[in-house]
């Protein structure tokens, strides 16, 4: 469950994003006040569910490998 929503917003900021340089300006502005949110609400947990990630043997480190230089 956990490693679902890790997913979700790793994915959700990362087209985030991209929609703030896309160039249209309602939607750069809309995504900037998304991001907004989602690090309101998500990153103070986000540290916490980063070591449970790692922790979880089902998960693999390749999953970490592939989303954290993105990050």
């Amino acid at each position: 469950m956990q490693m679902c929503s890790f997913l979700k917003c790793v994915e959700s900021n990362l087209v985030l994003d991209q929609c703030v340089r896309c160039g249209d300006i309602d939607v750069e502005f809309m995504a900037s006040r998304m991001l907004e949110k989602l690090d309101k609400y998500y990153y103070p947990i986000n540290g916490i569910l980063d070591i449970v990630i790692v922790l979880d043997p089902q998960y693999k480190p390749k999953i970490l490998q592939f989303y954290f230089p993105q990050i």
